[in-house]
């Protein structure tokens, strides 16, 4: 029997290849199972990741609310899947749009060196001035305009990436030395790509905006800000130039770094909150809770500090399906307290 030690070493390419093919050979075996199973046991996850962080567990049997477990994997989906897309469709966009255009690609077969170190030159100027550095450059100049001219916002996000593209589009003409215009391809191609990296990238430090507040440090806050753009755009390049293996490389490259993203993000450690609350279980600010009078007797009253109306105001609700509506005081308040259902006459929601 061979040891493991002594089995050949396998290169990263191989690997990400054997990965590849036995991911495929999995999905194509057991789809209807993983497509039965697994989202109402996702949304089970989710469920249970919030009742554990709020510290409570509801009083029925969550998997009797099957449309509840399947509501919350369907959020739980998009949110996700919201960052696949996000890192799909600008490689796909430049790809089928300008690189694998019948005429740019006839160029650029036609005057790729031969050399060895040319080519590489060659290959490091396609890919950064194609992907890597507009995105980097238009995603910086929005993130900028955006902490030093709040207001400018809007038009920074769409006039950043047509100067950017216009400016790549030009250096990219003439060091690969293009046909005449081919720089009008390029922006044609690659504007709403810059688009969609720059807003992709807001969405990102929006997301982790209340970390990135509690970085004392005002350097190493300044690097997470202007640093997560030029990341986003090397994945998203990565992501791009992975099309050239075909969409299974590029939605398995584009899964694994979405999924990377959103746990540095924060959104996979939020997801539980962000899913109950959409839904309307939980997790949100209740303008006014209406009780029973006969619930707002003297030890309620001490306890809770009701209004001459048995009302509470402005509180956090945290559940309120079941036996019991559970709410605390502030949403930073540790103290969960639990009132019976049946005592509950109205729950007005606070506009968000």
């Amino acid at each position: 029997m061979t040891r493991w030690l002594d089995k050949p070493s396998m290169d990263s390419d191989e690997l990400i290849d054997l990965v590849i093919e036995r991911s495929q050979r999995f999905f194509s075996r057991y789809a209807s199972p993983v497509a039965k199973f697994c989202p109402p046991l996702f949304g089970f996850a989710i469920f249970l990741l919030y009742f554990n962080r709020h510290g409570f567990y509801p009083t029925f049997d969550l998997f009797q609310f099957s449309s509840l477990l399947l509501a919350a994997a369907v959020l739980g989906f998009v949110l996700v899947g919201t960052y696949v897309l996000l890192l799909v469709v600008p490689g796909a966009w430049l790809h089928y749009g300008f690189v694998n255009s019948p005429p740019i690609k006839e160029e650029l077969r036609y005057i790729r060196p031969a050399n060895d170190t040319q080519t590489y030159r060659f290959v490091g100027i396609l890919i950064g001035l194609v992907y890597v550095a507009p995105f980097a450059a238009s995603t910086l100049c929005v993130m900028y305009m955006t902490f030093a001219y709040t207001s400018l916002f809007q038009h920074a996000m769409f006039l950043a990436p047509a100067l950017i593209t216009l400016i790549a589009g030009l250096l990219l003409q003439k060091l690969l030395e293009l046909r005449a215009y081919s720089f009008l391809r390029y922006i044609w191609s690659a504007y709403v790509p810059n688009i969609i990296v720059a807003l992709f990238t807001f969405l990102i430090i929006r997301d982790a905006a209340t970390g990135i507040d509690r970085i004392d440090n005002d350097l190493l806050r300044a690097f997470v800000v202007y640093g997560t753009p030029v990341l986003i755009s090397v994945i998203g390049g990565i992501c791009a130039i992975s099309f050239v293996a075909g969409w299974s490389f590029t939605l398995h490259f584009a899964t694994f770094f979405a999924l990377l993203i959103a746990f540095y993000s924060g959104l996979l450690t939020a997801l539980p909150d962000k899913t109950v609350r959409a839904i309307g279980l939980g997790n949100y600010q209740a303008e006014r809770i209406v009780l029973d009078s006969s619930y707002c007797d003297n030890d309620a009253q001490m306890a809770l500090a009701f209004d001459n109306q048995c009302s509470l105001k402005d509180v956090h609700v945290v559940w309120l399906m079941g036996d019991s509506l559970l709410f605390k005081r502030t949403a930073e308040d540790k103290q969960l307290i639990q009132v019976p259902s049946r005592f509950i006459k109205m729950v007005i929601r606070a506009s968000d």
